[in-house]
């Protein structure tokens, strides 16, 4: 067997085994849905020409064509079915430094809500975590609005939810931000429905008015315990009676913000590693990766 052949039977083996892991217990198979990697049956000689089928979630035994595309400055990945495009995510990479910067999630409308944002997320790291020699991963969100505006709505909701599920810190400083002293006004936004979809399209939200930059924030209230954004409208009066729940969501992490970049540091480590490593053996290889930086 010649080398070449000898990686593409590694690659193609390595590829076709399922996103599970050996001790359920102590991986986060929650963060995102199960799959499975296979080769086009008539194109096995580039690893950019994949389909992945998801294993559960409300997407189960769905299938979608897989392009991928990893260079020394990106990582793109697309996902599509043959009548549509369906999702896409880019990545900033430096290998030289170790650098991954998360940017662009997009997934079509009627895909939304059901995993696929978290699938390209564990996919793209995991890929790169096994690529790159050291790791220094943030998500770049930011985006600065003005007091005066009125078309603000919730921004960045799924790549919120998994910045938070991946252990990842706010880079505002929202203690200094959000102390009383600070704020000028707090608005709960209602949720954004669409009468075509049973499930709520945009949850509530925050908009929160300061005296200092970023001069507005955009948040919203996750459940520490499903990691979901709480829909539930009267949740978010809470802070016009009690503004003491607003230290304690700080507190606890359940406030996220959409409209500011998010950070990996040391304390996210563990949550990181065991939301994508598979089994003991890569979260040792992972965490060595995050450390070396």
């Amino acid at each position: 067997m010649s080398l070449r052949d000898f990686f593409k039977k590694t690659l193609l083996s390595s590829k076709t085994q399922k996103s599970t892991a050996s001790s359920p217990k102590a991986f986060h198979h929650h963060f995102a849905p199960d799959y499975k990697i296979h080769y086009r049956a008539y194109d096995t000689s580039s690893p950019n020409r994949l389909s992945v089928e998801i294993l559960s979630g409300p997407l189960q035994n769905t299938r979608f064509e897989l392009e991928q595309e990893i260079t020394d400055c990106k990582m793109s990945l697309f996902l599509k079915t043959q009548e549509e495009p369906v999702a896409r995510s880019i990545i900033d990479r430096n290998p030289r430094n170790g650098e991954i910067i998360y940017w662009d999630v997009m997934v079509a409308p009627k895909y939304r809500m059901k995993g696929l944002a978290s699938f390209m997320a564990k996919y793209m790291l995991r890929e790169l975590l096994l690529l790159q020699k050291k790791i220094k991963f943030m998500i770049r969100m930011i985006r600065i609005f003005q007091p005066t505006d009125t078309t603000i709505k919730l921004q960045n909701l799924g790549i919120c939810v998994i910045a938070h599920r991946l252990g990842l810190t706010c880079e505002f400083d929202l203690p200094k931000l959000l102390n009383p002293l600070n704020i000028v006004k707090v608005e709960v936004i209602p949720p954004e429905t669409d009468a075509s979809q049973p499930e709520v399209v945009l949850p509530p939200c925050y908009k929160i008015d300061l005296r200092s930059y970023p001069y507005v924030l955009i948040g919203f209230i996750i459940d520490p315990e499903t990691k979901k954004p709480i829909t539930n409208y009267a949740s978010y009066l809470q802070i016009k009676h009690k503004p003491e729940v607003l230290e304690e969501w700080i507190r606890t992490k359940a406030i996220v913000i959409g409209n500011g970049n998010y950070l990996l540091k040391k304390d996210g480590f563990n949550d990181f590693v065991k939301c994508l490593a598979q089994d003991d053996y890569e979260a040792e290889i992972f965490r060595k990766k995050l450390q070396s930086y």
